[in-house]
């Protein structure tokens, strides 16, 4: 068998189905729609039942199957269901939920991926991809670099902390058992549906809703905020690549922008918009540099939407 980095392993859109985790959240949906416009089969795995994002989605093929990935039986039984050919890992608890409810985040994030880990491993699967976060850079000033160190502790939540250690593991996995595991590490995503408490989104809620919003600090806190629809084609170009040369990918615009500019980027869409935001940082939260995505332009990855563009298509969303 080829080692990660040396792999072929090439999808055929009809034979070889792909299970999403997590495929009812709002990443796995987008994830599922856009594979099944490129043609792909697709299985959604995940304990919520409700994947209305899909409902008009008629060419191409998708099922679905209810199922809890912290439940290895149900992993399995959906992989020998299907005849599932590889997996992109994409259920997740994510902040605040990760911190408000330590224990239900440590369940899923991490031996949820574990069991994951077992199922590739028992049933002989060809590659996983592993939805991971920038938060596992922790705080940095410079670009964000895959193979740079990944803090000890990182960031200043769980979550962060969760996604570097699942990192970790499945490349060991991978390693002692011969599969591909690869690490697609997002910005901040956005888009129509998202529900995430990143302030992007907490911005354009409260913008759409006459209400205000006021930070005593955090103006020049600068975060790498990437569109829910390049996202998902960065990671399609992950997953279905006949042939990876690295095993961890950032997934961005290579830009980052502050929370000023933010703000100012939203009034030019709802000029009524309220924002009374001080200098400095946010405090006890993460600062990192840009994302460097020349590993993924490599794949033939062009982000669709700049900041600008982004944020009206996600406004005009709304009306």
């Amino acid at each position: 068998m080829k080692l990660v980095g040396e792999s072929s392993m090439g999808l055929d859109k009809l034979l070889d189905p792909i299970l999403i985790t997590g495929g009812c959240g709002f990443l796995g949906q987008y994830l599922a729609k856009d594979l099944i416009q490129k043609g792909y089969n697709i299985v959604l795995f995940d304990i919520s039942e409700d994947h209305h994002l899909l409902e008009d989605q008629s060419n191409g093929e998708h099922s679905f199957f209810k199922g809890d990935v912290s439940n290895l039986p149900d992993l399995l039984e959906a992989i020998q269901a299907f005849g599932i050919k590889s997996i992109i890992h994409a259920a997740a608890v994510i902040p605040p939920h990760s911190d408000l409810r330590p224990y239900n985040g440590f369940k899923v994030n991490l031996l949820g991926t574990c069991y994951v880990l077992e199922a590739v491993r028992l049933l002989h699967l060809k590659r996983i991809t592993f939805v991971s976060s920038g938060a596992v850079y922790g705080s940095t000033d410079r670009f964000c670099q895959e193979d740079c160190s990944i803090p000890l502790i990182s960031g200043h939540g769980l979550y962060g902390a969760e996604k570097a250690a699942c990192e970790l593991m499945g490349l060991k996995y991978s390693d002692l058992f011969k599969f591909e595991f690869v690490v697609a590490r997002n910005g901040a995503i956005y888009g129509a549906g998202g529900t995430a408490e990143h302030y992007l989104n907490i911005f354009v809620r409260n913008a759409i809703r006459a209400q205000p919003v006021q930070l005593k600090h955090g103006g020049d806190h600068c975060f790498e905020f990437v569109h829910v629809i390049d996202a998902v084609a960065g990671i399609r170009h992950i997953h279905t690549a006949g042939e990876l040369r690295h095993r961890v990918y950032n997934v961005g615009t290579g830009k980052n922008h502050s929370l000023a500019q933010l703000a100012a980027m939203i009034k030019m869409n709802l000029p009524e918009a309220n924002f009374q935001i001080g200098p400095g940082l946010v405090p006890k939260l993460s600062q990192r540099g840009p994302f460097n995505i020349s590993r993924l332009r490599q794949l033939g990855y062009r982000p669709q939407f700049d900041l600008e563009a982004g944020l009206k298509h996600y406004i005009d969303s709304f009306r």
